[in-house]
């Protein structure tokens, strides 16, 4: 399985005192979609498409996946509110499990995982230090335990192959990489 895990585009600020419901609604803004898109053309030139893109209900996910989708072609996006802001690593677990119940194996799978930091970030250095792992009957576990933290920025891309030996970082872009490989 190949996961891409996306952070989620430049969204509107939010006011200082919002509630969790306000902050799921701040949409991308103009530059913050538009530079998706630029980043999204990087990762594309890159990588084949996802077969699933598994998104959080806020809707600065949602739009960062559905421009995903539409320069990658990919159609099947999965809204997940357990992945939300404040999601804890056995949700990410969860939401896998959930999806392999759904699909039979992910094995042959690219997934693209399009969330938040700093759980995404979190998700990455637990996957990458096998504290995500699989277990004997195929199903994701969590070993909770001391683990890198990434800062993946706005519309970056890590690219992570799972396989049976544990989790490995396939590679790690900038979004203003993936803007430069899209002109190329």
């Amino acid at each position: 399985m190949i996961l891409y895990l996306i952070r989620h585009g430049l969204a509107a600020e939010s006011a200082l005192q919002h509630s969790t419901e306000d902050d799921l609604r701040r949409p991308l803004t103009d530059d913050g979609r538009k530079k998706t898109k630029r980043a999204a053309r990087g990762m594309a030139a890159l990588y084949p498409a996802p077969d699933i893109i598994l998104t959080s209900s806020a809707l600065r996910s949602v739009q960062t996946a559905e421009v995903l989708s539409g320069v990658w072609k990919c159609r099947d996006i999965r809204s997940v509110s357990a992945l939300n802001p404040g999601a804890e690593m056995k949700d990410y677990v969860s939401a896998l499990n959930d999806l392999a119940a759904d699909e039979g194996s992910l094995d042959e799978l690219r997934i693209a995982v399009v969330t938040h930091q700093p759980e995404l970030g979190e998700f990455l250095g637990h996957m990458i230090e096998n504290n995500i792992r699989r277990d004997e009957d195929r199903r994701f576990v969590y070993q909770p335990a001391a683990c890198a933290r990434f800062e993946l920025k706005k519309a970056s891309l890590a690219v992570v192959e799972l396989s049976d030996e544990g989790a490995a970082l396939e590679a790690f872009f900038s979004p203003g990489t993936l803007r430069r490989i899209a002109k190329m």
